[in-house]
């Protein structure tokens, strides 16, 4: 007769030990070595299987579907979101089921790009040291057809290794993210979901940067948001420090929110829309049509030294993100140009016309065009791309050969 052994997680660590999916029987991390899951393991009744129906304002949260969030007055019994921590070692308190990285002028919270993109599996550890491992276990209970959402450790998380299984049996699934970083699981059997990930340690707290709102990935709140934050702080000050400091609060977030509208401002990119007849933001009005190829762009601040990189990178952006041949820039409220934004906007437009892409602009004052023309930049920015309108700039933009225009169509 043979004696059983049991496992021991630190043999299996220095014999790299591997389970099925590639996954490795144990990790070491900072809380110690760490067995992973069995996911052989047969699925219990009791165990939280998602898939199953729980909703969110109307929605199963569990779908692609939950991608907006309408925060309301009602302080009843709020809907609740079936959790059990998946991930060893746990991350309780903390819980990221249902992320959104945008918000409204109607205050509704909403994933900005809510389509699913692949999720990559087989990704490499970095060896700087920098990251933490974890290990989930999780019941899945998709069907055909139906994405299931499913909880992840925190933003920048990374899979290694996932298997999806019944038993001894591998089932096929994909993984995918939506722009918010909302995971996605897509099968067409219930199983169990074993899954080594890691995220960088600073997602759980670090030294605090300064970042620029360039840097990050999230759209500026719109204005009446951020006037109305700017209310409820002025009613707080008052409330706790008396009338006279309180005013003073409110006049001072009132100048810093002036600065922020200028060194931070607020960019979007506008639609055509038929009734009332004109040009609105995409975001706020979901019957704007974009015209293929080319993307309407509204900056809504003087173009000066503190903000003109935020202009360059949302350009940069919405060229990469929209596949845009022409960038016509609505200038109706910018009432400045300086010498820094000059410079900028001319190594921009070199360094767009070298991929196939130009700058166009409209309704700017006649004043700024005189600055343009001191600044020299008519020897870069074409004379003849500065237009009265929008719809001027789109007629003149479909006469010109290319993509774009009648010459190839």
């Amino acid at each position: 007769p043979h004696e059983p052994i049991p496992p021991d997680t630190r043999d299996d660590l220095l014999l790299g030990v591997v389970l099925d999916g590639n996954l490795p029987a144990a990790v070491e991390t900072p809380s110690g070595i760490v067995a992973a899951p069995d996911p052989r393991r047969a699925l219990g009744q009791d165990e939280t299987r998602l898939g199953r129906f729980a909703t969110l304002q109307g929605h199963r949260f569990d779908t692609a579907g939950a991608s907006t969030y309408v925060p309301d007055t009602d302080t009843r019994r709020p809907d609740t979101l079936p959790y059990d921590d998946p991930f060893t070692p746990s991350t309780a308190p903390f819980k990221r089921v249902v992320a959104f990285d945008a918000v409204d002028s109607s205050y509704r919270l909403y994933v900005r790009d809510p389509a699913l993109n692949p999720l990559g599996v087989n990704e490499a550890i970095r060896a700087d040291g920098t990251e933490e491992q974890f290990f989930a276990d999780l019941v899945v209970s998709p069907s055909s057809g139906h994405r299931v959402r499913i909880p992840s450790v925190g933003p920048g998380a990374r899979v290694v290794h996932a298997r999806l299984g019944s038993g001894p049996t591998d089932l096929d699934f994909k993984l995918l993210q939506d722009g918010a970083e909302n995971w996605f699981i897509e099968a067409n059997e219930a199983g169990r979901l074993v899954v080594e990930l890691t995220i960088p340690r600073a997602a759980f707290g670090g030294e605090f940067g300064d970042p620029h709102q360039s840097d990050l990935h999230a759209e500026a709140p719109p204005p009446n948001v951020l006037r109305d934050a700017n209310h409820v702080a002025a009613t707080i000050g008052v409330v706790v420090f008396g009338v006279l400091p309180g005013i003073v609060i409110a006049i001072g977030l009132a100048v810093l929110l002036f600065f922020r509208r200028s060194w931070q401002p607020h960019g979007e990119v506008l639609g055509r829309v038929e009734n009332p007849a004109g040009w609105h933001s995409i975001r706020d009005d979901p019957t704007a049509q974009e015209v293929p190829d080319i993307t309407v762009f509204r900056w809504e601040a003087p173009l000066f030294f503190a903000n003109c990189s935020a202009f360059r990178a949302q350009v940069r952006g919405l060229v990469k993100s929209h596949s845009a041949r022409w960038v016509v820039v609505q200038c109706e409220a910018m009432t400045d140009v300086d010498v820094t934004a000059a410079k900028m906007l001319e190594q921009l437009d070199s360094e767009l016309n070298a991929v196939g892409v130009h700058l166009a602009f409209v309704e700017m004052r006649s004043r700024l065009r005189d600055l343009v023309s001191r600044y020299g930049l008519y020897e870069t920015l074409d004379r003849d791309r500065f237009y009265s309108s929008i719809d001027a700039a789109l007629a003149a933009i479909n006469e010109e050969p290319g993509p774009t225009g009648d010459s190839d169509r």
